[in-house]
């Protein structure tokens, strides 16, 4: 598993609070939970598409980082126009250097175990090894 990978979840767009009540189940095993947000400051990351909130979570036990989103923005544009079949995209960062006495396999599965808990299809859309550089959370171009 690569340190920064975006994922799609095969579902539809209208399954948000299926999804989000799922992804929730499994963090509270966790103690944590997500956090949504419509704090406009937040949202420079997904320029220059326009989304009405996101769902964030960072969980510093697991050295995890992720936001859940939509494919499809508020003008209509897909963030992954190959990937329409995925209502709902994933960011994952896991970030073993900040934290140096992680397992990197124990925050694996926990990435693997959040993305089975939703009980939908997903598949690894884009993912890359520089957490300096990161990923642009959708196409563009």
């Amino acid at each position: 598993m690569m340190p920064i990978a975006i994922y799609g979840w095969k579902c539809l767009k209208k399954d948000e609070q299926v999804l989000l009540k799922r992804v929730n189940n499994h963090l509270a095993k966790h103690r944590q939970t997500t956090t949504q947000t419509k704090d406009r400051k937040m949202f420079d990351g997904y320029q220059p598409f326009v989304i009405k909130h996101f769902y964030w979570n960072l969980n510093p036990a697991m050295g995890t980082w992720f936001d859940v989103y939509p494919n499809e923005d508020l003008k209509g544009q897909y963030f992954f126009p190959d990937h329409k079949d995925c209502g709902w995209l994933i960011h994952v960062r896991i970030n073993l250097h900040r934290h140096t006495n992680l397992i990197p396999e124990e925050s694996e599965t926990f990435v693997r175990e959040l993305l089975d808990s939703t009980m939908f299809e997903h598949r690894v859309i884009k993912e890359s090894a520089d957490l300096f550089e990161g990923l642009r959370r959708g196409y563009i171009g």
